[in-house]
């Protein structure tokens, strides 16, 4: 089976224009070109992954299928050259960095800042996750560091207090916190479980 990066970005551009002519346009390829490509891609993989019409083409389910793994593909590989393009130009080290939404959004933009300013030989990669899923990629080391929730986290994962969140309780003028300032966390469970 024999096809290269240009018949999937191709086999991509097709399938988003919903038409061979325009995703050869679009790939910058002739259409004799583009036809042979896609035609040669049927042959390697024995499948039909295009219905042709008069009115454009459309997906087969194994065209589908592909067009998921090629999507995948191409992002992977522009994620490796993006990487490599780093160390290119000086990059020494690359982290992949997990965050919950909380320290995406609040908590990590400025501390990054600074130390991406101070350290410009350090590529962070930052990937939004569930607290939850955070602490699986750590502990399978597919995340070099992670921002999580603590209550989260199982107690075998290394943590250091990064920031603490300001959480407000809302709650009825008549419960049990009515005119208080100040609430344990615990507290407010205990209240809430017993109701």
């Amino acid at each position: 089976m024999r096809f290269d990066l240009v018949d999937l970005q191709l086999f991509i551009a097709v399938a988003d224009q919903r038409s061979i002519t325009r995703g050869a346009e679009r790939s910058h390829l002739a259409l004799a070109s583009a036809s042979a490509r896609i035609k040669g891609l049927e042959d390697a993989f024995g499948v039909a992954l295009l219905k042709r019409g008069r009115r454009g083409v459309e997906l087969t389910a194994a065209g589908e299928s592909l067009l998921d793994h090629a999507r995948v593909v191409i992002h992977q590989v522009d994620a490796m050259r993006g990487d490599l393009a780093g160390f290119a130009s000086g990059v020494r080290a690359s982290v992949h960095f997990l965050a919950n939404t909380s320290g995406l959004s609040e908590h990590l933009p400025k501390a990054l800042a600074g130390f991406l300013r101070e350290h410009r030989d350090v590529a962070i990669d930052i990937e939004e996750r569930e607290s939850t899923d955070i602490a699986a990629a750590i502990t399978a080391g597919a995340a070099d560091l992670g921002f999580a929730a603590e209550h989260a986290l199982p107690d075998h994962i290394e943590r250091f207090v990064f920031s603490e969140d300001r959480l407000t309780l809302v709650t009825s003028r008549r419960g049990p916190f009515a005119g208080r300032r100040q609430i344990d966390f615990q507290e407010a469970g205990l209240a809430s479980s017993s109701g």
